[in-house]
């Protein structure tokens, strides 16, 4: 007797442990229910973008308390009547059914519960393996509903087959569902609608809404009637029109960009912003089509970071001629920044006394080491200001600031900022070329650095994702020499067509080498826009500034966002002249080099003739090489008597820059003006 108690008592002790161990070892496989649609959100919470899973199909897991309680009702009034009270299992469904595959020989009734079809919505192969049939499956099938139950409980196993659950074609739970065959969320779900959604799952394909309405409306009425709602009218008014409504597809660069299966992301995005930011590069690239032609944009607001439009291109599936060019998301691509990298310099600049806005630069012929900069209007200008030099975007001044500020460090503080900066291929360090845009950047560090000068130098990156968290990088330059910058920035010329703005805007445009991009950003006190245009395979555009090209829809996409209050803060002012290193690159050089003595400076010349002009020239140090507007003129090489003969094709009436260099690179510039005496008398 004492024997059987112990044998009762360790089978009290081994099974349950047995149990335990055993789920242990095979817990429940949730896999398939956390591959979720990727479900791209606005700032308010509603779909920009959904996309497919990995495994092909739309699945939508439904919100909290998102699913209408009628729903639910029918579905354990069709499905699982005692779904409250068994463990995962019904054991009276289990006796009846077995009772009657005896007496009959076949399956009369099913005495699957919620948690038993779950268990098959969880492994699909196993429901439709040839050799995955019979009695030991279905018992395996029983014993993991059981174990599935204990571990989600009974809103969870509700929760995972209101997501998995097929709803016809690849459209797979009741959120999809609803959002998909009647256009709405299904806590909106009316009588006649939660009855489809219960009907379909016994039959997916012959019950497919968008094909097969009359046997989905059969299936549903049936549902009614078994949950003694009564059978609905027959007339088709109170049927749902059941097509396939196609979910918003916005963003959709940045949806790609989160990957596949990641469920749903909320971002930051303004869904009206985005709208227009979208139909705004689509109207612009229309005027550019089969020239392969390409738009990206990012709106920011500046006091998080908060990216509140996203657009990576025109045409995510194409059409520019390129294959697969339409999935490159130009806001990550690497490209040349071109001028836009001016501003931080100029602020660093000032920073470290090494300029200020009023500061006189020289913008003459430069030759530092084996590099050469020139202007992209190939022209000259003397002694300008370092604002004017930044608005009028020289190269010269700005190359001449950063080779006193140096190269590596000017490098180090970009990067330090957040930046992703990728030097030429081959290089290892920074290069004078740095101000120019001669290494690669992405548009979305571009905009955080410049929403950083809107936020007095401190620098941060942007935010994606609304429970994402403003990191600081630390600041690049102090408050008053980014005010500084955008106070300069805020006079740039305007492209043509475009209206002085009501709010402030400090604007900066860029055009890579070659035309291969072209940049144009705009600065508030409030937003930062960033525009890029170009060819995505790198190919030139010859002619495509970023002043014609992208500028225009610069001030376009500022107009979609709200009003904002006037500036009354101005700039501080700071005044001087560069330093002593700094002015062996820029003003001091005219001053120990070359000077022009004829012509004299103002000097009006009659070209009516096309007789040649006396070039004289004292100090520095020869061989002497002029140059009109850029051009260098014949003779001016070693052992030639320099020539200039205006002529009509090249030097038409007006104002023309004479420069003269010499072997150190030193220069000196003056203006003269070119007459036509015939012309005139006759004007007079």
């Amino acid at each position: 007797m004492r024997g059987k108690w112990r044998l009762v008592a360790l089978a009290v002790v081994l099974v349950p442990s047995s149990l335990l161990a055993l789920d242990a070892a095979c817990p429940p496989d949730l896999s398939r229910a956390g591959r979720l649609s990727t479900e791209l959100r606005d700032s308010s919470g509603g779909i920009l973008n959904v996309a497919v899973t990995s495994d092909g199909f739309w699945r939508l897991r439904p919100r909290m308390d998102g699913v209408a309680p009628l729903y639910r009702s029918l579905l354990l009034a069709r499905e699982d009547r005692w779904f409250a009270w068994h463990p995962g299992v019904n054991p009276l469904s289990v006796l009846r059914a077995s009772w009657q595959v005896l007496r009959h020989g076949r399956v009369v009734s099913g005495g699957s519960t919620i948690a038993m079809q779950t268990v098959r919505l969880l492994h699909p192969e196993y429901h439709h393996a040839r050799n995955w049939r019979g009695i030991p499956a279905k018992l395996l099938e029983m014993a993991r509903a059981v174990q599935l139950q204990a571990h989600l409980g009974r809103e969870g196993v509700l929760a995972l087959y209101e997501t998995l659950v097929p709803m016809g074609g690849n459209v797979e739970g009741v959120r999809s569902a609803s959002l998909i065959w009647f256009g709405h969320e299904p806590d909106r779900l009316s009588r006649e609608e939660a009855s489809l959604l219960v009907a379909i799952p016994q039959s997916p394909t012959s019950r497919r809404p968008d094909r097969h309405q009359e046997a989905a409306r059969r299936g549903a009425a049936h549902v009614l009637d078994i949950a003694q709602y009564g059978k609905p009218d027959s007339s088709a008014a109170i049927w749902p029109d059941m097509r396939w409504h196609r979910f918003p597809a916005f963003a959709q660069h940045l949806t790609a960009r989160f990957g596949r299966d990641a469920g749903p992301v909320e971002t930051m995005l303004d869904r009206h912003i985005q709208s227009g930011t979208e139909q705004t590069i689509l109207s612009q690239m229309e005027q550019w089509s089969g020239s392969g032609a390409d738009m990206a944009a990012l709106v920011i607001r500046n006091r998080d970071r908060a990216v509140l439009a996203y657009v990576g291109g025109g045409h995510y599936f194409g059409s520019t001629g390129m294959v697969d060019a339409g999935m490159v998301d130009m806001v990550r691509a690497i490209r040349s920044p071109g001028s836009t990298l001016k501003p931080f310099l100029y602020a660093m600049a000032f920073d470290h006394a090494l300029a200020a806005p009023d500061t006189l630069i020289a913008d003459v012929p430069l030759q530092a080491s084996t590099y050469a900069p020139h202007n992209f209007d190939h022209r000259w200008h003397g002694d300008v200001t370092a604002r004017r030099a930044l608005q009028w975007s020289l190269n010269i001044p700005a190359v001449a600031l950063l080779a006193r500020l140096g190269p590596d460090r000017f490098l180090a503080a970009l990067r330090a900022a957040g930046m992703t900066v990728r030097l030429p291929r081959g290089a290892t360090s920074a290069g004078l070329s740095l101000a120019l845009g001669g290494v690669g950047v992405r548009m979305e560090d571009l905009a955080a650095l410049y929403a950083g000068l809107a936020s007095g130098g401190i620098m941060a990156p942007l935010t994606l994702r609304r429970d994402g968290r403003t990191v600081e990088n630390g600041r690049l330059c102090s408050a008053s020499s980014a005010a500084a910058v955008l106070d300069s920035l805020r006079d740039t010329s305007l492209p043509d067509g475009v209206a002085k703005p009501e709010r402030p805007i400090a604007y900066k445009t860029g055009t890579s080498y070659g035309f291969r991009d072209a940049w144009s950003v705009g600065v508030s006190p409030l937003y930062t826009i960033v525009v890029w245009s170009g060819r995505k395979d790198g190919s030139p555009r010859p002619g495509a500034y970023g002043l014609t090209a992208s500028g225009p829809v610069l001030f376009r996409l500022f107009d979609l966002l709200p009003p904002e209050a006037p500036l009354t803060v101005a700039a501080p002012e700071r005044r001087g002249r560069l330093g002593a290193g700094l002015a062996r690159l820029g003003q001091s050089v005219m001053a120990q080099g070359p000077r022009i003595l004829f012509p004299p400076k103002g000097a009006v010349i009659d070209s009516s003739e096309e007789q040649p002009v006396d070039l004289r020239v004292e100090k520095g140090k020869p061989p002497y090489r002029w140059m009109v507007d850029g051009r260098t003129l014949p003779g001016s090489f070693p052992g030639q008597s320099p020539v200039w003969t205006p002529s009509k094709e090249q030097d038409g009436p007006g104002f023309h820059r004479l420069t003269v260099q010499d072997s150190a690179g030193r220069s000196d510039s003056i203006d003269v003006r070119l007459m036509v005496e015939a012309q005139d008398v006759a004007a007079q």
